[in-house]
């Protein structure tokens, strides 16, 4: 009777994770099995998928990720994604191998935006902006208090186990920040190899309650399966062609938010913690690129981001992710930022054609990249058949603060995507936009999901995402002013999009 109790118990649970199965993702690689479908990791070729090298049992059904040493691998999830909410908990069990004791650590945290007490101004920092704003929503997402384990087992699989996380939010939705407040908005599973030896995971498990699944559950969330709707793009991504990215919207959609989306000293035992390192505007382009360079790690975008809010706007992220994803190099993927402050869908139409045949040269304000250097420099092989490239991908954006399409917002929204057809055949579409008022009279969402299940074209609902985190988050962390997306946010903003482009190895 027992026996049947606990088979019944873990047949209940769900994995909350996806692709616990480790399946791999199609890329472009030169080797197979470097990247992990519904995976991150921090470059290209951190981690071997494969089956273990016989180091696990069950072979035939479940298969493992070798992390190189000094590399981790980790899974976010925002907290509606996962069917929590405040006061649950969640447990994660999984199976090592490791040639070195406490190689492998298992970490289980919860993800906030960052909130403490008072007001900061630019100019404290030596910047020209004077305005005063609250101590939230700066920079990048932080953790909580982190769960962590680890074995001394060398030689042989083993079990690690981290119970019962509790989802704590603690907040009012207010302006004004506070030390106590707790804005919840997701959950971290990370795997690290913390040695200079090998190290193997297998059949990760993040289930719902105080303890850890004593079996592998047999459901775990459902793959993203929008990748389909966007062949030709993909077909470009897993081939490593040259592919051109044109994102359309407003302010919101460009990054320009209040404060500004600032690089800040983001290592909490810092003296200058969330402190911010140089300005988002023009002025110290030099800086901006030895900052990317060095800071960053990243010196292959030195000429490719023009501000800093190009380098954390949803779009820029999704860009610096499917470099990493599909081992592309940055010349062979343009970002053509259209975006523009105060722009509207309607507005934009005027400016399609300027910017689709790449008339205006590399521009911060204008497209996102820094002066200097032509398009034909940054991107030759856009340009090998002696013509410009048009857009092979088109992300819809907006943010819908202004509104000044009304009555029929919508129909400019078509008008756009059969102008784009009509001029570049094959061209695709992406709507994931930041509808900040879904469920209102005038809300752009229901007109535009119906408007993409015509046209097959991928709809993100974020605004429904943007309502769910209300209910454990202050919403003015995630957007000080009320409108602008801080860092933070447009990092779940890009978490959304970036699942559009998730397609497994066949």
């Amino acid at each position: 009777l027992v026996t049947i109790v606990r088979a019944e118990e873990s047949e209940s649970k769900q994995n909350l994770l996806q692709n616990p199965e480790f399946q791999l993702r199609k890329t472009t690689g030169s080797e197979q099995g470097r990247s992990v479908l519904c995976w991150n990791t921090d470059r290209w070729g951190d981690v071997i998928g494969g089956n273990g090298e016989g180091k696990f049992r069950h072979q035939s059904t479940a298969k493992a990720v070798e992390l190189l040493p000094g590399k981790r691998i980790w899974q976010f999830s925002t907290l509606p994604e996962l069917g929590l909410k405040s006061g649950d908990a969640v447990s994660l069990s999984v199976n090592g191998y490791q040639e070195q004791s406490g190689a492998l650590k298992a970490r289980l945290c919860l993800m906030l935006i960052e909130s403490a007490d008072g007001q900061w101004s630019p100019t404290d920092f030596g910047m020209p902006d004077k305005r005063t704003f609250a101590r939230h929503g700066r920079g990048e997402l932080i953790r909580s208090p982190q769960k962590e384990t680890s074995s001394q087992e060398t030689g042989k699989e083993f079990g690690l186990q981290l119970n019962g996380l509790k989802i704590d939010p603690r907040f009012k939705e207010q302006r004004e920040s506070d030390a106590d407040f707790r804005n919840v908005v997701g959950v971290l599973v990370e795997f690290v190899n913390d040695s200079d030896k090998r190290v193997w995971v297998n059949s990760p498990a993040l289930v719902k309650g105080e303890t850890a699944a004593k079996t592998a559950p047999t459901t775990s969330r459902a793959l993203p399966d929008l990748y389909r709707q966007i062949p030709l793009t993909m077909q470009k991504l897993t081939t490593g062609k040259p592919i051109t990215i044109l994102t359309l919207g407003s302010s919101i959609d460009r990054g320009s938010a209040n404060p500004r989306l600032y690089f800040y000293d983001e290592n909490p035992d810092s003296p200058h913690y969330k402190e911010p390192l140089t300005e988002a505007r023009p002025g110290k382009p030099e800086a901006m690129k030895q900052l990317i360079a060095e800071r960053m790690g990243r010196p292959d975008l030195q000429d490719y981001v023009g501000w800093s809010q190009h380098y954390f706007m949803y779009t820029g992220r999704l860009r610096r992710e499917l470099l990493r994803k599909f081992d592309y190099p940055v010349e062979n993927m343009l970002l053509n930022v259209m975006a523009c402050d105060g722009s509207s869908i309607g507005e934009s139409h005027s400016g399609f054609k300027a910017y689709a045949e790449l008339e205006l040269p590399p521009n911060p304000n204008d497209n996102g990249h820094p002066t200097g250097k032509s398009w034909q420099e940054l991107y030759p092989s856009l340009f090998e058949n002696g013509k410009k490239p048009g857009p092979d991908l088109v992300i819809f954006g907006h943010g819908h603060n202004e509104h000044i399409d009304r009555p029929d917002e919508i129909a400019a929204y078509e008008g756009a995507i059969r102008w784009f057809q009509r001029h570049y055949p094959g061209v695709e579409f992406v709507s994931c936009m930041w509808i900040r008022d879904k469920g209102q009279p005038n809300s752009m969402t229901e007109p535009m999901q119906k408007l993409c299940a015509y046209y097959e074209i991928p709809f993100v609902d974020l605004g429904q995402l943007i309502i769910d985190l209300k209910a454990t988050t202050n919403y003015y962390a995630m957007a000080p002013d009320g409108g602008h997306p801080a860092a933070g946010s447009h990092y779940l903003w890009f978490k959304q999009l970036e699942q559009v482009f998730e397609m497994p190895a066949e």
